[in-house]
């Protein structure tokens, strides 16, 4: 039977160096270690998740409010709703542990959370400070069955047969219970400004994913690399030289030297730079410990790549040289499986060049899922090789590679993507946000993040986020090409304007687009009738390519909505849609042209209706209340219409 919630008691900050072990049911809790165990098994969780497991177990079964955890877990710190989601999901992956089902974490809508045990384990959630012949695990860290087994063996004995007991039993423990620990990276800075924060900052940033733990000194934790950061002051600028080496090695694994005039700035600027290639290191290999020093010098430098730049020759080719020295490496065998998908998209001409790509690519994802099929972005990867109409395959693939992988960034941004190209904007920033937070270091997911923001309607949010990720990297191409995409169609139109002036190429943007694209800014910039019609001209000499993505966008944009679906009725422009970009039509500045009855028919024809008939996922739109039709209607009603045929 559930107790009374102490309320004084659930209020009080969780310090996990002070909590006592418990137990969950069959689950056995120590804060203090961060870890669980169960079935024989041993997991360390992070910081925050394991903070909010105490903070629903002192409840008793008791609702425990949001505001309640932020009190407790957080400090009083307001957060945002995704940080407490993204705890609970954390939590409630725990109640899995070892394949049994230890307990529940139910939402109580508007009020909180509440965990509770099956009822078989009712009441067992518990503080460890007995071990009675019932409890699981005892006090001394050995599982019921080992201790049941060394008594029947007449190791229970008193004077020096419990000592035999227990040393025997420490042997079993390490044998039953196998410690698995996150890689250890100790900071040593020299330098006041950065010192004394700086492996604080990244072991923050390295909470939401795990798997990398951070401490301040050569001597503090079982460090497995060096991170080591000298700081230099010339006048007003501040510079820190940055090298990585692995504990007992002088062998230099990656360095960089990082500038600015404010301590807190580089501070972050170093914390981003050595986070983003240790994640990518430590991820794409079964265990970056066990490697010499010449296969991580690889490794490192196949990491130590710009943001996707990534899937270029450049890549395959270090990529190809990692898995050749580690051939039964499973992670660097999907991370190269993903960079090849990423150089042979299913939406390029399939040429047979391409086409060998992609075989060669998806033997290699098919190889490493065989050798571990935990492994995110291998499924990530295998997205990439389906075509953009294939939704539901995509969307399959993205959920499977999330639950055995969910802390896999790229899925999650992956998956942003495919949730703009169905109209899913709302629940696309949510998954572009996971991605950040997993790894904030990414400019190529800070990008993501910009444009679905601003592309959803958020340009306020979108110019603020985008503001500090130019601070942070200032010559980034991917965080220029941010800044183009938003001054173009929501920022200064003039900026861009002296830009093409000045001879600078809007990033990615082939040669034809940007005459039509200038002419636009140019009516943004001076919205006269002269260069309105104008922009209306270049669109439609543009749409002439059969490429309808930039000439529909600015059509609409400018008010032309029967051009725009004009230029539509050529067959290879609709094609060209369905295999490419159909988030375009779900941007804010769309809705006029969502808003025409004759949307459904074009959905329809681009295989979206269908999906969202069949999926139940219909896109944001369609709660328009402005909308002149209903779209479930419009779907029931086209569903016994045949779709025309088309020369």
């Amino acid at each position: 039977m559930n107790r009374p919630l102490d309320v004084s008691r659930a209020l009080l900050s969780v310090d996990l160096a002070r909590e006592p072990e418990f137990r969950i049911g069959s689950l056995r809790v120590c804060p203090s270690q961060r870890q669980i165990m169960a079935a024989g098994r041993q997991e360390t969780v992070q910081p925050r998740v394991m903070q909010v497991l105490v903070a629903l177990a002192r409840a008793q079964g008791a609702v425990v409010s949001r505001e309640q955890l932020i009190e407790s877990c957080w400090d009083g710190v307001v957060v945002g709703d995704d940080a407490i989601n993204r705890s609970i999901a954390k939590v409630r992956e725990i109640a899995e542990f070892a394949g049994t089902r230890h307990f529940t974490v139910e939402t109580i809508a508007r009020v909180g959370y509440r965990l509770s045990t099956p009822a078989a384990a009712e009441g067992q959630i518990s503080p460890q400070t007995q071990a009675g012949p019932e409890s699981p695990p005892r006090a001394d860290g050995v599982p019921a069955a080992a201790a049941s087994t060394l008594r029947r063996h007449g190791y229970a004995a008193i004077g020096a047969g419990i000592l035999v007991a227990a040393i025997a039993a420490a042997l079993v423990a390490r044998i039953w219970l196998p410690v698995s620990r996150d890689i250890g990276i100790a900071v040593i800075a020299s330098g006041a400004p950065i010192r004394d924060s700086l492996a604080a900052e990244l072991e923050n940033i390295a909470g939401a994913r795990g798997g990398l733990a951070f401490s301040n000194g050569s001597g503090a934790g079982p460090a497995d690399f060096v991170l080591n950061v000298v700081l230099q002051r010339f006048g007003a600028r501040l510079e820190a030289d940055a090298a990585l080496t692995k504990r007992g090695s002088e062998d230099l694994l990656w360095s960089s030297s990082l500038v600015a005039t404010d301590p807190a700035l580089l501070r972050q600027r170093v914390t981003y730079a050595a986070f983003r290639v240790l994640a990518c290191a430590t991820g794409a290999s079964n265990d970056v410990r066990k490697l010499d020093g010449s296969r991580l010098r690889l490794l490192f430098s196949a990491c130590n790549r710009p943001d996707f730049d990534g899937a270029d020759d450049l890549a395959i080719a270090l990529w190809r040289k990692v898995v050749q020295a580690d051939p039964g490496n499973a992670r660097a065998l999907a991370m190269l499986g993903f960079v090849e998908a990423g150089s042979s998209d299913a939406s390029e001409d399939e040429t047979p060049s391409v086409l060998a790509r992609r075989r060669i690519a998806r033997s290699h994802l098919q190889a490493a899922l065989a050798m571990d099929s935990n492994i995110g972005i291998a499924y990530a990867a295998e997205e990439n090789l389906l075509p953009r109409w294939r939704y539901a395959d995509r969307l399959d693939l993205l959920d499977r590679g999330i639950a055995h992988d969910p802390d896999c960034a790229a899925l999650h941004a992956m998956k942003a993507q495919l949730l703009m190209d169905i109209g899913n904007a709302e629940q696309a920033i949510n998954s572009t946000r996971r991605a950040v937070d997993l790894n904030p270091a990414s400019t190529l997911f800070r990008n993501g993040l910009i444009t679905t923001l601003a592309y959803a309607g958020y340009a306020t949010t979108a110019a603020a986020e985008l503001k500090d990720a130019e601070r942070i990297w200032p010559d980034s191409p991917m965080i220029e090409d941010a800044r183009a995409r938003f001054d173009l169609r929501f920022g200064d139109a003039n900026r861009l304007l002296r830009a093409l002036d000045n001879g600078t190429a809007i990033p990615n943007m082939p040669t034809p687009w940007e005459y039509s694209l200038r002419d636009l800014l140019l009516a943004r910039a001076q919205p006269t009738a002269t260069n309105i019609s104008a922009a209306i001209d270049a669109a439609r000499r543009l749409a002439q390519h059969n490429d309808p993505q930039i000439p529909l966008q600015n059509l609409v944009y400018l008010g032309a909505i029967d051009e725009a679906y004009g230029i539509l009725n050529n067959p290879r422009a609709l094609v060209r849609l369905r295999h490419g970009d159909t988030d375009i039509l779900f941007r804010a500045y769309m809705r006029p042209f969502q808003r025409d009855p004759r949307f459904p028919v074009l959905a329809r024809e681009l295989g979206l209706l269908q999906f969202w008939q069949a999926s139940g996922l219909w896109p944001d739109f369609c709660d328009d209340r402005h909308l002149p039709y209903d779209c479930r209607q419009e779907a029931r009603r086209l569903h016994a219409t045949p779709l025309p045929r088309r020369s």
